[in-house]
């Protein structure tokens, strides 16, 4: 039996290919990017127990897909992917109700061909910046480029990034109204680089880096209250905390982290100042920042490490997903908060990978080791998840299809 049939029988959207990255667009329509290199078109149906629509896929890219990017209003895609291209689509519902993409540009980035050794060590990233034109992605040094996103390759502008090696994340500066723009870079070089914009794609410059990252930074999550300001935790153990702003150097945060190695960080929705954050070795905490020093949050995960964080219900709750696979709950809030977690009941028995609540909708999305996308709804004081629906990319291998039967 093949993929589609396989999924057809089970009443699930089949993909073609494992996931590399994905783009909600709005509450019913998601874009996921394939290691194949392709584009599948997902309708989210509103009902509960409803089962995600695979509208299509589309030939997009050589390889895997690495960067995918909606436009503000959101009516263009942005991808990028392995084989150096950049790509936007136009995405257009019609009388009917369905949707597809129609590839409007195209831009091929300098770099290594297609049967290069260097090709898989090779990550391009992409977002859309309207003050430099339109978009801007990473070159294979480390280097940016600004492109409009429709003209022709030779009004392509190179930026210096400062950056030595790969970049896995741009993020242009949300910024006030009045605020000079700016993009925040994150690279395989240890760096995090932030450049300041003139009145032209060529006047940019290295405006600030942070300084001092003592390994790999494995995680960056900007402030939800204060424009400017972010924190990545790495390798070395450490928070660093830093604004746009003042020029002032990062804010470090050791005390209390006891040297692990931290795999992710999140702010509080709910209370400015407050970190949750999780390390190799399995254990969960909070910081605050006006008193700089971190608590652990009970008893975290027995192996390690912590592969995601998400805050639930306004910051009352904190969800993690560990290496042990369960979702621990835990209440930062509650006068003994290094009392035992709840352990999370997810409708799939599968190891849960990771999660992400989404306050919009009131849903929590969960990954699991046997390929199962869930969407759940979860009470305030529950421990136990509903499942809304399920997504299959392909069907599990026979010992992981017993375990995650719904």
């Amino acid at each position: 039996m093949n993929v589609a049939a396989a999924a057809q029988a089970a009443g699930v959207a089949a993909l073609s290919a494992p996931v590399s990255c994905l783009a909600w667009r709005d509450g019913a329509w998601a874009v996921a990017g394939l290691e194949s290199g392709r584009l599948a078109v997902l309708r989210v149906p509103p009902s509960p127990g409803g089962t995600p629509v695979l509208e299509g896929e589309a030939e997009a890219h050589g390889r895997d897909v690495q960067s995918l990017r909606w436009s503000t209003p959101r009516r263009q895609l942005l991808s990028a992917g392995r084989d150096r291209l950049l790509k936007v689509w136009d995405f257009a519902e019609d009388e009917g109700g369905a949707a597809a993409l129609r590839l409007v540009a195209l831009l091929r980035l300098p770099g290594c061909g297609g049967d290069s050794p260097k090709l898989a060590r090779t990550w391009v990233s992409a977002a859309w910046a309207p003050f430099l034109g339109g978009v801007v992605a990473s070159l294979e040094g480390g280097d940016f480029v600004a492109w409009d996103a429709g003209g022709p390759d030779s009004d392509v502008v190179r930026l210096r990034s400062g950056h030595t090696r790969p970049v896995f994340l741009l993020a242009p500066r949300p910024g006030r109204a009045g605020d000079a723009p700016a993009l925040a870079s994150l690279s395989m070089d240890r760096q995090v680089r932030f450049l300041d914009g003139g009145s032209g794609a060529e006047e940019w410059a290295v405006g600030w880096a942070v300084p001092g990252l003592g390994a790999v930074a494995h995680c960056l999550a900007p402030s939800p209250f204060l424009p400017g300001t972010a924190v990545c935790g790495g390798g070395d153990g450490c928070l660093r905390v830093w604004r746009l702003e003042g020029g002032r150097p990062p804010a470090v945060l050791w005390r209390g982290l006891s040297g692990e190695q931290l795999r992710a960080v999140e702010w509080s929705p709910a209370e400015d100042g407050v970190l949750a954050y999780g390390t190799e070795m399995g254990a969960v905490g909070c910081v605050r920042m006006s008193c700089g020093r971190a608590g652990r949050l009970g008893r975290g995960h027995t192996r390690g490490p912590v592969h995601s964080l998400t805050w639930l219900f306004d910051g009352a709750r904190l969800l993690s997903c560990g290496g042990d696979g369960r979702a621990l709950l835990f209440e930062p809030a509650a006068e003994v908060p290094r009392g035992e977690p709840a352990e999370l009941e997810l409708a799939a028995k599968g190891a849960a990978l990771c999660a992400q609540w989404a306050p919009e909708a009131q849903l929590l999305a969960s990954g699991h080791a046997c390929g199962a996308v869930l969407l759940s709804r979860l009470a305030s004081g529950s421990a136990v998840a509903e499942a809304v629906a399920r997504l299959s990319p392909h069907p599990p291998p026979a010992v992981a299809a017993a375990q995650c039967v719904l």
